[in-house]
């Protein structure tokens, strides 16, 4: 069957409209990317994916191949700082991973590789376990993991120690695990929080890291550090130190400086945002003297916020170069620096565009062979899933014209997250059925400041609009999580699910996201719960009431998780002051109680609130209460209106308790509340179950709220 020509296409309400996008489809033979690795040694290229299918197992797999490098019995993830990241690594053919169940570090040969030959491929523990550590919930936790180029039984990680489990007593320190010894010492301590630790290259005598303190978060007073370290051989061991701890750049709450790479032995390249963006900055040891690596700041961000340990936003292109994703107009872009001259402007890399379009996503960019210009990276496209992809650039242009401002770069995906066939009309391809996306900026405010905002329009090739005169589609409204997060434009089968059904679809980037420079981060300092909401419902307006209108006001929904839902929750209990209020809406694992977040979350964000809300519980006890959602509940600021709550029962970040006491004071005040306790679930779905359950529950809550 050829696709739908306009005289045959149906005419249906919108909301009713069949697609072949369907729950099973979503998880089906489907992966979530969240790593790509490099062995330095060989140049092959690995990622780590959570499979649904397997209960959101972590699995390392060798990208060209396919094939896992960890049997069934392992689960390549880890929990520090609670939200992760940096699981593993692969070092000529050996691979160092954490098991999330118990918290140990393996290693492992990498199957059909040399190094293989004639070995167990069964994972050993490399670090010691603690008595009493439960399972999923270990006593020692590790990440980020770096060998040391000389004695490369030894690396370099984060340790956190969790044998004293209160929040305020939890230990972070950088750490080496002699992995012949199996044992682990600390190097680096005293401070809050480490990240990225990395040994200078050829010889290792440096190590450099990313070090904060409470109540900073890492993009907002994180510091760069460079050390010298000494290796010394007691009763015929080697043993790692440190001396000359030198603070590099970043400063206690007003200037971030993060992501070290070292360039060479003695140069580093690190990000510093003390423009208002974060930008490329370079340190010399020899010198000791930080300077900027561009000619004048750029207004733009050449990384994101550090929320999981494996975000790396540059890697190493020839002898002299860096390229960056850089974020511009909510999309990824790649530009290249160069470290040894800072006269030069950045060069802008022209990529070719994938089958999808172009990419508009970039993650974890990793160097796979410098001298040829090749890097790989998690890449997403507004009409392709995201990949594990290939790049290169020209590096003989680089080389050959110095004045360049541009040069060719080469994009190919060799790994996708979903293999899956549409199902339904095989004939119609599932390409067709994607609604693209549509960047929207709304201005508020005496001061004219910009929201950002994405739209998804209903879309359908089957169809030809609503068959009811003058009907305008529902619309569900997303708020992102962190608050500090941004919602990305590459395709989303999730809401692809939404608009081939009739639906439209908007993102809104509130003030307080990141990628638009620190001062867009900084109006949430002191707001949240009025800033975000304010700026969800003035993008809701603004496209409601435009000419003509784009989407249904009075069949409107926000939804979101974790911070998100929090912002769901106050925007759906707030008092009706601009003439608007969403009719419904979803909180999945999102806050309801300031003050019992404070208390109980993990470390990493312990202290997080306190910028977010202006001071301490104790300085404004009264915010924390008033700005609550569980408070307006009490309060019946909810009303009639339905909304709907998920959440995980193992949730560690906000704890079932916070969903329990917000339903419970709803229906106390005759409110309509429908909740769903997810079991064996944490900050997030990671169960195909749980992943297709949460869908179908929401859309028909939907459709029944608005009788569709």
């Amino acid at each position: 069957m050829a696709l739908p020509t306009p005289d045959t296409k149906i005419k249906a309400p919108y909301g009713t409209w069949k697609s072949p996008i369907t729950v099973d489809y979503l998880v089906s033979d489907s992966v979530k990317l969240s790593d790509a690795i490099v062995d330095p040694i060989t140049s092959k290229i690995y990622h780590i994916e959570g499979r649904p299918s397997e209960g959101g197992r972590g699995v390392l797999v060798q990208s060209q191949t396919g094939l896992s490098v960890i049997g069934s019995g392992f689960n390549v993830r880890t929990s520090v700082h609670e939200y992760g990241g940096a699981a593993a690594i692969v070092y000529n053919n050996i691979a160092y991973f954490s098991n999330f169940d118990d918290g140990r570090v393996y290693r492992v040969r990498v199957p059909g590789s040399s190094a293989s030959a004639g070995h167990s491929e069964e994972p050993e523990p490399v670090t010691p376990l603690p008595d009493n550590s439960p399972p999923g919930r270990p006593t020692y936790r590790f990440a980020s993991f770096g060998v040391h180029p000389l004695h490369t039984h030894l690396l370099v990680a984060i340790f956190e120690d969790h044998t004293h489990p209160d929040p305020a007593d939890v230990v972070n320190t950088l750490c080496i695990i002699d992995t012949k010894r199996k044992t682990i010492t600390n190097l680096v301590k005293g401070t809050d929080f480490y990240a990225s630790p990395a040994f200078s290259t050829g010889d290792g005598k440096y190590l450099a890291w990313q070090q904060w303190s409470h109540p900073d978060m890492p993009w907002q007073g994180g510091e760069v550090h460079v050390a010298e370290v000494v290796a010394t051989v007691e009763g015929g061991e080697v043993k790692l130190e440190i001396k000359d701890d030198y603070h590099v750049a970043g400063e206690k709450g007003k200037i971030s400086a993060g992501y070290p790479l070292w360039i060479n032995a003695t140069t580093l390249a690190f990000l510093n945002d003390v423009s208002g963006y974060l930008n490329p900055w370079v340190y010399d040891v020899s010198t000791k003297q930080p300077r900027p690596a561009l000619k004048q700041p750029d207004n733009y961000d050449y990384g994101g916020l550090l929320w999981s340990l494996n975000e790396v936003p540059h890697a190493l292109v020839g002898e002299r170069w860096g390229i960056y994703t850089v974020t511009k107009d909510g999309k990824n872009i790649l530009r290249i620096v160069d470290y040894f001259d800072n006269q030069k402007e950045p060069v802008q890399v022209v990529a070719s565009q994938g089958e999808g379009g172009e990419f508009v996503t970039l993650w974890y960019i990793k160097t796979v062979e410098r001298e040829q210009g090749t890097f790989v990276l998690v890449g997403g496209q507004v009409g392709k899933e995201t990949g594990v992809t290939l790049g290169r650039v020209d590096i003989d242009k680089l080389r050959g014209d110095p004045g360049t401002t541009s040069v060719k770069g080469n994009l190919e995906t060799i790994y996708w997250s979903s293999r899956s066939k549409p199902t339904g009309n095989p004939e119609i391809p599932l390409d067709a059925y994607i609604s693209y996306p549509q960047p929207k900026t709304v201005y508020v405010g005496p001061e004219r400041l910009p929201v950002h905002a994405v739209l998804y329009e209903p879309f359908n090739p089957q169809y030809a609009g609503t068959s009811i005169a003058g009907e305008k589609p529902p619309c569900v409204v997303y708020s992102h999580g962190g608050p500090s997060s941004i919602t990305t434009q590459h395709l989303d089968w999730s809401k692809q699910f939404w608009t081939s059904r009739g639906w439209a679809w908007l993102d809104v980037n509130y003030g307080g996201s990141s990628g638009y420079g620190r001062g867009y981060l900084e109006r949430l300092d002191g707001n949240w719960g009025i800033v975000d909401v304010d700026d969800c419902i003035a993008a809701t307006k603004a496209l409601g009431s435009s000419q003509p209108a784009l989407i249904d006001l009075g069949r409107s929904a926000i939804r979101g998780g974790s911070a998100g839902g929090f912002t769901t929750l106050c925007a759906l209990s707030a008092d009706d002051t601009v003439g608007f209020r969403f009719a419904t809406g979803t909180s999945s694992y999102g806050v309801t109680d300031l003050l019992l977040l404070a208390k109980e979350t993990h470390k990493f964000e312990s202290q997080y609130l306190f910028k977010l809300v202006g001071g301490t519980p104790d300085q404004k006890p009264d915010i924390y209460k008033e700005r609550s959602p569980v408070y307006k509940a009490e309060q019946g600021k909810f009303g009639q209106n339905p909304i709907l709550v998920l959440q995980g029962e193992d949730d560690r970040v906000v704890p079932k308790e916070q969903a329990d006491k917000l339903v419970n004071a709803i229906k106390e005040h005759q409110g309509q509340v429908e909740y769903k306790l997810y079991s064996g679930e944490g900050h997030g779905w990671r169960k195909a179950e749980t992943i297709k359950d949460s869908i179908e529950r929401e859309v028909q809550f939907y459709s029944k709220v608005f009788k569709i």
